[in-house]
């Protein structure tokens, strides 16, 4: 009976010691799995740290007014690029050709065509973001005699118009400032 006992007691202390390894191995695999992650991202962030640094690269974007973009905090940065972008699109859509779409955007006149004399209007449009600065843009746009219109974030528009053509209260009058108050800041 002895030999028995003791085979039950060496067979209890072997699964015990195979259950404790198998235990031990998926620790180590699981812990491996999370610890190659840590290792992963301890390496791109070490590569960045050795780059050049981004103010000093060639490959700063510059933006219209001449700011070096990449020296901006972000916040400076993203109104740059989106002033930016919004007087590329209002420029790109003065310069359309299609003549028989309604609505689209004033075109530039030819040289060759004798126009008045323009005059120009800053306004104070109470917009709530800058995501709405093409709304009123775009309304702007449609007015019979303007030829320009730029923005300037946070809320002026700089309009260029024909005095012929339409006015100031003619601008103001416009279903979009119902909806958005503007003020006359200057004129010329």
């Amino acid at each position: 009976m002895d030999k028995k006992k003791k085979k039950d007691s060496n067979r209890r202390v072997s699964i015990a010691i195979i259950g404790t390894c198998l235990i031990l191995f998926a620790a180590y695999l699981f812990l491996a799995g999370t610890g190659k992650d840590v290792i992963v991202s301890n390496i791109s962030l070490e590569g960045n740290l050795t780059d050049k640094m981004v103010n000093g690269s060639k490959d700063c974007p510059v933006s219209s007014t001449g700011i070096r973009l990449c020296e901006l905090p972000p916040e400076q940065r993203e109104r740059e690029e989106l002033k930016d972008r919004l007087n590329d699109e209002l420029l790109s859509k003065q310069n359309a050709t299609d003549d028989t779409d309604p609505y689209a955007p004033v075109k530039k006149p030819s040289q060759e065509i004798a126009i008045s004399a323009t005059s120009s209007v800053r306004l104070k449009v109470a917009i709530p973001g800058s995501d709405h600065a093409m709304l009123v843009a775009e309304d702007l746009k449609n007015v019979y005699g303007i030829t320009d219109v730029y923005w300037s974030p946070p809320n002026l528009y700089d309009i260029k118009y024909d005095s012929a053509k339409t006015s100031v209260d003619g601008i103001l009058s416009r279903d979009i400032f119902k909806k958005y108050n503007a003020s006359v800041v200057s004129s010329k």
